[in-house]
């Protein structure tokens, strides 16, 4: 899933051609989208995501409704491990440093969202101001939206199944 609106070159034009490992000299197949280019040899594994108001709001909802509902986990604060390390005379690696840095950062990016109201009266989820940032929030919604939609189509898909109401046998 990437940005398909962000800034700067659009990443999906990268793609769209067949490309070689300069490490290996191996010829990989092009990756395409859910939209765009129809090759049949080309690997379906990118998805854009091109952000307007009903798909932001319903992003914010999703995964609102992911953190209340704790089917995501957060890793606790970093101050609070380095303590237990402390207790334990156990140095942190730098791995899980990054682990505990990063979920931290996410943290204070998802403090920082506020709910403004638009001109047009639309509802925008976006930060106090420009210098703060949301990337992290961002990927963590956009990521959860997509896999809320795979559930959603996973239950649709079920519920349209033939109903097994019982199963009676003889011995």
């Amino acid at each position: 899933m990437y940005d398909a609106r962000g800034l700067g070159d659009s990443l999906d034009k990268f793609f769209d051609k067949e490309w070689v490992d300069p490490g290996t000299g191996r010829e990989y197949p092009a990756l395409i989208f859910d939209e765009g280019v129809n090759r049949s040899d080309a690997i379906k594994i990118l998805r854009p995501f091109k952000a307007v108001q009903a798909l932001n709001q319903r992003i914010y909802t999703n995964l609102r409704v992911a953190l209340e509902k704790r089917r995501i986990e957060l890793p606790v604060n970093e101050r609070v491990i380095r303590a237990e390390d402390n207790e334990d005379k156990r140095k942190m690696t730098k791995e899980e440093h990054a682990v505990y840095y990063e979920a931290d950062t996410l943290q204070i990016e998802m403090g920082n969202i506020i709910a403004k109201v638009g001109q047009s009266g639309n509802v925008l989820y976006d930060t106090p101001r420009h210098s703060m940032h949301k990337d992290r929030y961002s990927s963590l919604a956009m990521g959860n939206d997509y896999i809320s939609e795979i559930e959603k189509d996973t239950m649709a898909r079920r519920q349209r199944g033939a109903a097994c109401v019982g199963l009676a046998t003889y011995f």
